[in-house]
């Protein structure tokens, strides 16, 4: 039996998933812009191609994804 392991951490998005509440997930960018202090020049580098979402952990934490990912 043969075992492939895939490191996306700190490769795809920045916190590391020890860093983060369960798996990614999509998140309403309103939501965040309204209870958060986040920057909104962050928050648009935590997009997806999925217009008005970010990519967030399960508590809400904004996950930044990198360019070309």
């Amino acid at each position: 039996m043969e075992l492939a392991v895939f490191d996306l951490d700190y490769t795809v998005w920045d916190p590391e998933m020890y860093q983060i509440s369960g798996p990614p997930i999509m998140s309403p960018i309103e939501d965040h812009l309204q209870k958060h202090t986040f920057n909104p020049t962050f928050l648009r580098s935590c997009s997806t191609i999925e217009e008005g979402k970010i990519v967030t952990d399960r508590r809400g934490t904004p996950m930044q994804v990198f360019d070309g990912a």
